[in-house]
């Protein structure tokens, strides 16, 4: 038995490898894309759950103090002022940001239930103490200097605005 001459399959064999190697390629462009997708997809979940947990726990402050007059903080809202306009690498991705609020949201949960008119004694112990507090945050455990700007309460909400720095890793 003799093997037939390989010139007659070099065409079919380029045609079969260029296929196979398109089809790799088209596989690797489409996961990338599908990752894409769902990594904008995880992120805006995340929004949505905190979203709802903040929700939630309006609710449940609301129906606290909700014998109370409008002269009590009910909720507390929690601003992160980014500076992504500065440098690219420098900007804090929104994961981080919705846990920095989550973090130091329980830290401003103290003047729930207090009078709006008894806010103006505690605001500066209150800077002083979360001024520039180090928070750890993730897994790969970054530090984060919070800074308080600005709090403001407009009726029954006390609004905080603050800004976060990444500190260097040591």
């Amino acid at each position: 038995m003799r093997v037939p001459p390989f010139e007659r399959y070099r065409g079919f064999t380029r045609a079969a490898g260029c296929f196979i190697l398109g089809a790799v390629v088209g596989a690797a462009v489409f996961n990338s894309i599908n990752h894409n997708h769902l990594n904008e997809l995880h992120r805006s979940v995340d929004k949505l759950n905190t979203v709802i947990e903040e929700k939630n726990h309006d609710i449940k402050q609301l129906t606290e103090y909700k014998n109370e007059h409008n002269n009590v903080i009910k909720t507390v809202h929690i601003y992160v002022e980014n500076n992504r306009m500065k440098k690219p690498g420098t900007g804090i991705d929104s994961r981080t940001e919705l846990e920095l609020k989550k973090i130091v949201k329980k830290d401003f949960d103290i003047f729930l239930g207090r009078k709006v008119y008894d806010i103006g004694d505690d605001s500066r112990l209150t800077r002083t103490l979360l001024g520039n507090k180090v928070y750890t945050i993730g897994v790969d455990n970054k530090k984060f200097q919070v800074q308080v700007r600005t709090m403001l309460v407009v009726d029954t909400s006390l609004t905080v605005w603050v800004t976060a720095k990444m500190q260097p890793a040591l």
